[in-house]
């Protein structure tokens, strides 16, 4: 006895014939979408791409603005402000209007350094502190020497100031 052979009869190679042709046919419709799906893939990769280039661009532009806005902001500073600090007035017992009257005679001495540019003030920072301590002030009948224990420099000029010579005149 034999085992019949299917691929001799008809309906079986229709069969066969029509399983390979729509493989096949399903093989190439695969590709072809494959392909556009790739296409389309490639060309918002590198829309992308030269998206990313154009903003890398414009950010080392910006980049070198904000340096350059820093570096002309830097040599714009100026001082806004002057505050002066008495730190041993009790030990002189000073009046509140006497450490008043102390602060604006320092302040009236500086206030030329108003709206000054403050790479300048900090190059002169020597004279200014000499300046302060070399005069003395005269405070309700008493002659003040003072020393500067501080000097703060922002756009705020903060002076720490110690008096450390007190005369009755």
């Amino acid at each position: 006895m034999r085992v019949p052979e299917l691929y001799n009869q008809k309906s079986w190679q229709f069969l066969l014939v029509g399983v390979f042709i729509g493989s096949l046919i399903s093989w190439l419709l695969f590709l072809y979408f494959f392909g556009q799906l790739q296409d389309k893939q490639l060309l918002k990769i590198q829309e992308l791409q030269g998206e990313v280039e154009s903003l890398k661009k414009d950010k080392e532009v910006l980049y070198e603005d904000i340096k350059n806005a820093n570096k002309k902001s830097l040599e714009l500073l100026t001082l806004q402000e002057i505050n002066v600090e008495i730190i041993n007035a009790e030990k002189y017992h000073l009046t509140t209007f006497g450490e008043y009257k102390l602060k604006q005679n320092i302040r009236n001495e500086i206030s030329s350094l108003l709206t000054n540019n403050i790479n300048g003030i900090t190059e002169n920072m020597e004279i200014i502190i000499k300046s302060i301590e070399n005069k003395q002030y005269l405070i309700e009948n008493n002659v003040l020497k003072v020393k500067v224990s501080r000097f703060a420099l922002t756009t705020t000029l903060t002076i720490k100031i110690s008096i450390i010579n007190f005369e009755q005149k």
